[in-house]
C-alpha cells in the first residue's frame, strides 16, 4: 500500500483501508494496480517471447541442417573409405559384355558360363565387400547337395549384392527388384515343366538369360558410377 492517497493525496499510515481525507477504498486500488501490473508484466513477457522465437526457430532449424549435412558426409566418406579397403590389391571390377557372354556361352555349350559366373562373382565381392556373397565353387557344391535349390538362392542373392553395391554408393533411381524375378522364373518352370520337357526347357532358358541380362545392366550402372568417380 502507498504511502499517500492517489485521489486526493493526502497522508496514509499501514493500517488505513480508507483514506482518512476523501474516504477513498484503498485495498480495491492496491488490488486494481497488481492486477494492472501483472497484466502489463505477463504482456511484455509474451510479447518478448513472440519476438524471439522466429530467430530461436531459424537457428534450431539451421543448426539441425548443418548436422544432418555433417552426419551425411561422415557416412559416405566411411562407406568411401570402406569400398576402397574392399578393393585394395585387386584388380578393378571388369565392365560386362552380356552379348558376348552369351555368345560365349551357346558356342561353348554352357560351359563358358560356368567361368563367367565365377568370375562375376569375384567382381561382385569388389564392389560390395569380401562377405556380402559366398565363392561361386562352395555355391555349386551347396546346389549340387541341394538338387539346385540353393543355386536359385544364390541367383537372388547375386542380385541382391548388386543393390547393396547401389545402396553402399548412393546412387539415385529405383533399385531393380531380383527377388520378384527370381520367383516369376521359378513359377514359370514349374508351370512348363507340367506341360512337356521342351518347353520347360526353353522356358527356363529363356527367363534365366532375362535375368542375367537385368543383373548386367544394374551390375554395369555401379561400374560407370564408379568410374565417373565415387
Amino acid at each position: 500500500m502507498g504511502n499517500f492517497c492517489m485521489e486526493c493525496g493526502a497522508k496514509l499510515s499501514p493500517e488505513d483501508k480508507f483514506c482518512p481525507s476523501c474516504g477513498h477504498k484503498l485495498i480495491a486500488e492496491e488490488a486494481q494496480i497488481k492486477s494492472e501490473f501483472q497484466s502489463n508484466t505477463e504482456a511484455r513477457i509474451n510479447q518478448a517471447v513472440d519476438s524471439v522465437a522466429p530467430a530461436v526457430k531459424s537457428v534450431g532449424n539451421k543448426v539441425s541442417e548443418a548436422c544432418t549435412v555433417a552426419a551425411d558426409m561422415v557416412e559416405r566418406k566411411y562407406d568411401e573409405t570402406r569400398y576402397k579397403i574392399n578393393t585394395v590389391g585387386s584388380m578393378p571390377p571388369a565392365y560386362r559384355d552380356f552379348g558376348k557372354g552369351l555368345l560365349l556361352t551357346v558356342i561353348t555349350l554352357g560351359i563358358y558360363s560356368l567361368y563367367w559366373q565365377y568370375m562375376f562373382v569375384k567382381d561382385l565381392k569388389k564392389i560390395a565387400g569380401e562377405d556380402s556373397i559366398r565363392d561361386y565353387i562352395s555355391a555349386v557344391l551347396i546346389g549340387i547337395v541341394t538338387l539346385g535349390l540353393y543355386l536359385i538362392y544364390y541367383q537372388y542373392k547375386m542380385g541382391k549384392v548388386v543393390n547393396e553395391a547401389q545402396n553402399l554408393r548412393r546412387m539415385p533411381g529405383v533399385r531393380y527388384d531380383f527377388g520378384k524375378l527370381i520367383i516369376i522364373m521359378f513359377v514359370a518352370s514349374f508351370v512348363a515343366g507340367i506341360l512337356t520337357p521342351v518347353v520347360s526347357t526353353l522356358c527356363s532358358m529363356g527367363i534365366t538369360i532375362y535375368y542375367y541380362k537385368k543383373l548386367i545392366e544394374e551390375y554395369n550402372k555401379v561400374i560407370d558410377f564408379d568410374n565417373r568417380g565415387f
